[in-house]
């Protein structure tokens, strides 16, 4: 007879952990997405681009804009005025940097002259697990 008055109750509830499951699942992708989105049209941009390309090469402006003196080595690393490197790599020059953040990741574009001298790509979650196991593992103690 309590089996019976509780089966609607029960399924009730699965029902809705269910959804929910799939909502968070989605959204977490969504993320990615995005994130993957982004690293994928940060990397296929050549040096010596103009500046008003990458923006239409990425679809969107900027997220943020500064200017920073610093030396740009190999096209990806920047290191400030201040660090002990960079006064060993030479002189410091002006550079405008352009911050794009789209999901887990965040692309990074160092111009000078309106020209694309460098860019770097950092991703806040490198993970081949499926959304699901992610969910399920960020619960755990």
């Amino acid at each position: 007879m309590l089996l019976k008055r509780l089966r609607l109750p029960l399924a009730v509830i699965t029902c809705v952990i269910v959804i929910a499951l799939i909502a968070i699942t989605q959204f977490l992708s969504a993320r990615e997405r995005a994130g993957n989105e982004l690293a994928l049209a940060a990397s296929l941009i050549p040096m010596e681009t103009p500046l008003d390309d990458v923006t239409q090469h990425i679809g969107s402006p900027p997220d943020h804009h500064s200017l920073a003196r610093g030396v740009l080595l190999n096209g990806v690393t920047f290191l400030d005025e201040q660090n002990e490197l960079a006064q060993r790599h030479g002189d410091a020059e002006e550079y405008e940097i352009s911050v794009w953040k789209r999901g887990t990741a965040t692309a990074v574009v160092y111009s000078q002259d309106g020209r694309i001298k460098g860019h770097s790509l950092q991703l806040s979650q490198l993970t081949s697990r499926p959304a699901w196991l992610r969910v399920f593992l960020s619960w755990m103690p």
